[in-house]
């Protein structure tokens, strides 16, 4: 058997090889993250020209690790996880899925309790600055609209 500093030093190499393999790990799920959202991006600017405003987008994966430090959105009829990690798909009723869908959800005939958990949870799964801060619980319906437009923005539509 080795001797205890011999085993210690081998332990801490093996940590740092799998510390290097996470960030690895970490690096090529972004890489893959961002390769299905150029394809997103290159498919939904497509879609929106069409004559239908129905043809449904390409969802957008995330992109920045973790979760904004509040508690998860719930949305009726909508199974959330926990925690997304980079690359994952967004739950497929979280996004409005065509440009029918993102006007009927900046209609002024929206509920505002549904507009405010639908933008929140979006801006909770994604945790990506580009979407700007986190709107409160009692963000006005032109905060949430305003955050709808940097959305589509943000996925090029």
């Amino acid at each position: 058997m080795g001797h205890p500093n011999q085993l210690d030093a081998i332990q801490q190499q093996l940590i740092q090889i799998n510390n290097r393999l996470n960030g690895i790990d970490n690096q090529l799920a972004t890489i893959n993250a961002r390769a299905a959202l150029g394809q997103a991006m290159r498919y939904n600017p497509e879609r929106k020209t069409e004559l239908s405003n129905a043809v449904d987008y390409e969802r957008i994966p995330k992109l920045i690790p973790g979760h904004p430090n509040v508690e998860l959105p719930h949305i009726q009829n909508m199974n959330m996880q926990a925690a997304y990690e980079i690359g994952d798909l967004p739950p497929p009723n979280l996004l409005p899925r065509n440009e029918a869908a993102y006007t009927a959800l900046k209609s002024t005939h929206q509920n505002l309790s549904i507009l405010r958990t639908t933008v929140r949870s979006i801006q909770w799964f994604y945790h990506d600055p580009k979407l700007g801060p986190m709107l409160n619980e009692n963000a006005t319906r032109d905060d949430c609209c305003n955050f709808l437009y940097t959305l589509e923005e943000y996925i090029k539509l």
